[in-house]
């Protein structure tokens, strides 16, 4: 009896050391396994904030920069570095002399390698930052509400200590996005003064839809373009008026200002082959993929047996008939832009023809000065050609599906 209670109590003692062994190890396990979800979680929203960091200094960036006043003597001194080289082509372009076996135009190739160089010169990119920036914190900010919406559904069937390390990132991430949406704002006011001060008075409406075009940064390029050529030419005019004892210097000095007619006509070139051979051959592959859906989903409706299957593929036909509806929306917008792009690249190079011939001919200061005058003037005539109407939109939805296109196309 004596040893039954012994073994009894060496049971109850060894079954009690494991019970405690094991519910030391669970607690132990728990802890390392709280630590390690809170570990995790800090570095998803670490990940979260560097992968937006970039974007943040891009911003603050841009919205710091200066006004549109540019130097312009350091533009005339590196374009004129090119005046020799562009003059000896366009020789040769007119003379059809630059022929590289069968091919012709091979003058016009080598002249707009030419331009490509002195547009960097005279262009800095600052204003067509604007479009780009906004997509990309639209961007952000959706993926930002998609991580919100996951750790909400993390936070059931948590620990207190876990809940609290989602809270926390949750908080984090509604800062980063209210900071976004605030960025959002005033990069359009921004752009909005910009664009006023270049003569353009937009609404705060009109801005989002410019804002919201694939070809939004284009426009804003070829308008600025437009206002440091303008910049560059007063400067060019001042510099030939107090030079005009002397022919070479006001020859140069005019020879820089066709180089900058030219760059106006490179831009144009550039921003209707974009519209064609990008943004207007991808919105067709869309619509025609468009109806490839609408297709599948009709075929497959008609087998379809269950009521709710049904209607579920309707409602894929609508979506897509709706999205087809807006593609060709777009694609009248690009094409209006397209048209008075080519009406403008006309007059501009009429005025390129009779600039050069000017540089070829003209004798004395007075008359290139009168021939820079009168292109001038053509020149805030073509501008205002250029510009679209900018008409804001319907409705929630419409602007919905135009910024998603928006940002098929130039993400593509």
């Amino acid at each position: 009896m004596y040893k039954f209670k012994s073994l009894t109590s060496i049971l109850l003692i060894s079954f009690s050391i494991s019970i405690y062994s094991q519910s030391s190890d669970q607690g132990s396990s728990w802890w390392d396994n709280t630590k390690k979800f809170i570990k995790d979680s800090s570095k998803n929203i670490t990940e979260i904030v560097a992968k937006n960091s970039s974007l943040d200094e891009e911003v603050e960036d841009l919205l710091n920069k200066d006004s549109n006043q540019v130097n312009t003597i350091n533009k005339i001194d590196g374009i004129r570095d090119y005046v020799a080289k562009y003059a000896s082509l366009k020789e040769k372009d007119i003379a059809n002399g630059c022929r590289n076996g069968f091919s012709k135009g091979n003058c016009r190739i080598q002249i707009d390698k030419v331009l490509e160089d002195i547009e960097k010169i005279v262009f800095d990119g600052e204003i067509i930052s604007y479009s780009k920036k906004i997509r990309q914190l639209k961007e952000r900010i959706i993926e930002l509400e998609e991580e919100k919406a996951n750790l909400n559904e993390r936070k059931f069937g948590v620990t207190d200590e876990e809940e609290a390390a989602l809270i926390k990132q949750i908080s984090d991430i509604d800062v980063l996005t209210t900071k976004f949406s605030r960025y959002i704002e005033l990069l359009e006011k921004d752009l909005q003064i910009k664009m006023k001060n270049l003569g353009i008075r937009l609404s705060k409406d009109q801005i989002e839809v410019m804002t919201s075009r694939v070809d939004g940064d284009d426009l804003a390029k070829s308008i600025a373009i437009f206002d440091i050529t303008k910049q560059i030419s007063n400067t060019l005019g001042q510099l030939m008026e107090d030079n005009s004892f002397s022919s070479n210097a006001t020859t140069k000095y005019y020879g820089v200002y066709l180089i900058l007619s030219e760059i106006l006509g490179f831009a144009q070139r550039e921003y209707i082959s974009k519209i064609e051979k990008a943004y207007i051959r991808k919105l067709d592959l869309y619509k025609q993929s468009g109806y490839e859906s609408i297709n599948y989903s009709k075929k497959q409706m008609q087998e379809a047996t269950m009521k709710s299957s049904k209607e579920a593929f309707q409602k894929n036909i609508e979506a897509e008939e709706f999205t087809i509806k807006v593609i060709d929306i777009y694609k009248g917008i690009l094409m209006e832009q397209k048209v008075q792009l080519q009406n403008a690249l006309k007059i501009t190079d009429e005025k390129i023809t009779v600039a050069y011939s000017t540089y070829k001919t003209a004798s004395n200061s007075a008359a290139l000065m009168s021939i820079m005058n009168d292109t001038q003037s053509t020149f805030n005539q073509i501008l205002d050609m250029q510009i679209p109407d900018i008409i804001p939109f319907d409705t929630k939805e419409l602007e919905e599906e135009f910024r998603n296109l928006s940002d098929k196309l130039s993400s593509q």
